[in-house]
């Protein structure tokens, strides 16, 4: 109090205030401001002073006759000091001003709400330790920061003293930054870098930077180490905020111990229209040499895509380390990569993948990237699809080479990625190519057309036909017996002491014809027959004889032969329907469909069958184990399946509308293997699921065991419980939270399972 008048109000403890402000007794807008703490200063009743402390928010909004222009402001900071006469703010701590278009923090701002200027300070003269850059946002452009900063809100101008911004991802640092316009500003003193500025940048005394446009530097200088190297007058970029831009790329430069100095992806980027791009670069090392790189990509929307990638690399060998000599004691190694996919006219489709290599070290020997450093294969193969929907057929074609760089080096001995072969199957496989691959189906279709007989019309068939044509370069070991007898491996030689490269041929014809016959007995019984042909052929396969030694070995027949294999299954299915009254608020009935369902599975023995397999001393020996289509079985299988499912539902009325909920799901299923000797009960498997209507799931999964377990001995006992073991039970459970912006879902599990071996 003073004078009989208050001159000073104090609020604490989420406090706020709505302050009106006129100017000649024009009403220029309201300044609304909270925080932890609020000290009012008045004078006749007005005020005149505004100090706000802790988490100070606030809001300028002006009147719609305010004469100045001014648009609506948010500000925050730890301490904010408003003068109610000269209409100017003072913000300390963390000092954020947000306006449409501008987004501002510093460590201090002072902002005069009449000229609209701001100076903003990278020291809080409240707080010593707090060191917070100005930095302005604008328009969503890149941020641009610096010691100081002064700034006009209403005509975006201004300037930043040793200020830095960026622009396509390169840094621009600078004495000055001085914003004439929304896309243009100056840079004086700007050094241009996109690393380290003491190893490498672009110098220049005065840099301007139309935005979305182009980018002026006069002169420029490179400089590398701090030295320059280059420089030209004036030099003009293209600069654009689009996606695709052609455009000079920046390097960067360094230095290691295996490379030397180097310069790496100085190149230029070109975009002559929305279907191309290609970027070229080069890199060079002192101790390595010169690398071009060209990158292509092309796409035509809805009819073909892809790119071609292609290196040459010009290096020295290992034996010089001068980079002068370049020209005259070198190698040149190169790389390409191309991939097309192309969408043909008729359900026809066309895709490409092709990599080659001049030399199988090259991705170790010229990539900083350690995944394709690692990288030692080169894949290529091309697929084309054709399909004939109104007939249910497809048909596709596959050409493809798989090569292993580094075979090469693994059986030269000098090499120290060599690999000392340890057995007479030892082998290191070079290359593996398929010439072609052949995969032909027909749908399943109706066997009977037009056929009066009910049980005609539900026989279909379907049919499979593939075929393989393998061929592999590869590198086999050998046997060496010294003169004392011990014998040791290498891998095969020719006469100058290189390892020798065989090729094997391998093709395969599979067929797999299908029939079923589902068909519904008694009106609820719903049964289904099926019968799985394959018939497969292969170029050579491996036969057995007795040699003098009386001794089984193996032989290779390079002849065709042929294996036909067949299997049957039978399922029987029905479901059973229950309602149980449940007349509970608006619910009416419980519902409860039970589907028992068994099926059977059988394939014969083909071990006496003489054109598959060959007996020497009661051992089997299989004509076609190692071979494309694989072993034939030894033994014939005849297995029981057996699962029960149940869905529970309740059936509720509202609004004289009935609803269907569904409340829960119990799936159990074991099964009985007729071959077996022992254990021939499979386990019982049961899941219980419920999902309920805010899209949470529940899962629980029961393991139980029919056999009885021998704790002490940790084993099994071929005797059936009365009561099935509980061996394992799991639970899950997700559920989503949606919002207008944000989908999030999360996921819990949990298993617990017992030991019973």
């Amino acid at each position: 109090m003073k004078d009989n008048q208050v001159d000073e109000i104090e609020l604490k403890g989420m406090a706020s205030s709505f302050i009106h402000l006129y100017e000649d007794s024009l009403y220029q807008g309201t300044n609304e401001i909270s925080g932890d703490k609020i000290v009012l200063q008045l004078k006749n009743n007005n005020a005149t002073e505004l100090v706000s402390n802790g988490g100070v928010i606030g809001k300028f909004i002006p009147s719609s006759s305010n004469s100045s222009g001014q648009e609506k402001v948010d500000y925050s900071g730890d301490r904010v000091e408003f003068d109610t006469n000269s209409r100017s703010s003072k913000m300390y701590g963390n000092a954020n001003i947000v306006q449409v278009g501008m987004d501002l923090t510093a460590a201090q701002i002072n902002l005069d709400w009449k000229s609209n200027i701001l100076e903003a300070f990278s020291t809080n003269a409240f707080n010593e330790d707090e060191n917070l850059e100005p930095t302005l946002i604008e328009n969503g452009r890149e941020p641009v920061s610096g010691k100081s900063m002064v700034y006009n809100i209403k005509n975006r101008k201004g300037k930043v003293i040793a200020g830095k911004t960026k622009v396509q991802n390169n840094t621009y640092i600078g004495t000055q930054i001085t914003t004439v316009s929304d896309s243009t500003f100056y840079i004086d003193d700007c050094i241009f870098t996109s690393c380290d500025p003491s190893k490498f940048y672009i110098g220049s005394k005065q840099a301007k930077i139309i935005y979305g446009d182009k980018i002026i530097l006069k002169p420029l200088n490179i400089v590398v180490g701090g030295v320059p190297i280059f420089g030209i007058p004036k030099a003009i970029f293209p600069h654009s905020n689009e996606e695709r831009r052609s455009g000079w790329i920046m390097p960067s430069f360094g230095s290691s111990d295996n490379r030397g100095n180097y310069l790496d992806g100085l190149g230029y980027y070109f975009a002559p229209n929305d279907y191309f791009g290609s970027e070229n670069s080069i890199i060079f090392a002192d101790r390595q040499g010169l690398i071009l790189k060209s990158k292509n990509q092309y796409k035509n929307r809805y009819k073909f895509s892809g790119g071609f990638n292609f290196e040459i690399r010009k290096h020295l060998s290992s034996s010089e380390q001068d980079i002068a000599k370049l020209n005259e004691n070198n190698k040149t190694d190169f790389s390409l990569n191309w991939n097309h996919n192309q969408i043909l006219r008729n359900d026809q489709t066309l895709r490409s993948n092709v990599s080659y290599y001049s030399n199988g070290e090259y991705n170790r020997e010229t990539s900083i990237d350690p995944i394709k450093r690692l990288n030692q294969q080169a894949i290529s193969n091309a697929t084309y699809s054709k399909r004939w929907k109104d007939k249910n057929i497809s048909m596709s074609v596959n050409v493809s080479n798989k090569q292993d760089l580094m075979s090469k080096n693994k059986v030269n001995s000098s090499s120290s990625f060599y690999q000392n072969p340890t057995s007479l199957s030892s082998s290191i496989t070079e290359n593996t190519s398929t010439l072609p691959s052949l995969n032909f189906r027909v749908g399943r279709r109706n066997l009977f057309r037009n056929s009066n007989e009910s049980f005609l019309n539900n026989i279909q068939w379907d049919f499979n036909s593939r075929i393989l044509n393998n061929s592999k370069n590869y590198y086999r070991s050998q046997e060496l017996i010294d003169e004392e007898g011990v014998s040791s491996f290498q891998w095969e030689q020719d006469d100058d002491g290189n390892a020798i490269a065989f090729n094997q041929s391998d093709m395969m014809l599979k067929n797999k014809f299908s029939i079923n016959a589902p068909f519904t007995a008694f009106k609820y019984v719903a049964i289904n027959p099926n019968i799985n042909i394959s018939s497969d052929f292969v170029n050579r396969f491996q036969e057995a004889s007795i040699n003098e030694e009386n001794e089984v070995e193996l032989n290779t027949i390079d002849r065709f032969k042929n294996r036909t294999t067949s299997n049957l299954a039978l399922s029987i299915s029905t479901k059973v329907y229950g309602i149980l009254p449940f007349k509970v608020g608006n619910f009416q009935a419980i519902r409860h469909v039970m589907t028992p369902r068994i099926g059977f599975s059988y394939s014969p023995n083909y071990l006496k069958n003489d054109n598959y397999f060959q007996e020497f001393n009661d051992e089997y020996y299989d004509y076609f184990s190692g071979t494309l289509i694989g072993s034939t079985p030894r033994t014939s299988s005849k297995k029981i399946n057996i699962s029960l499912g149940n869905v529970f539902q309740a059936k509720r009325s509202i609004n004289n509308e009935e609803e269907k909920i569904d409340l829960f799901s119990l799936r159990m299923n074991t099964g009985y293997d007729v071959n077996k000797e022992e254990f021939k009960l499979s386990t019982l498997n049961s899941s219980l699921r419920s999902s309920l209507k805010n899209g949470t799931n529940i899962d629980m999964n029961f393991t139980h065991d029919f056999y009885e377990f021998n704790k002490e001995e940790s084993i099994r006992i071929n005797k059936l419980r009365s009561i099935p073991r509980l061996t394992g039970i799991g639970l899950s459970t997700n559920f989503t939270l949606k919002g207008k912006k944000m989908i999030f879902k999360m996921i819990m599990n949990y298993q617990k399972k017992q030991k019973i071996f």
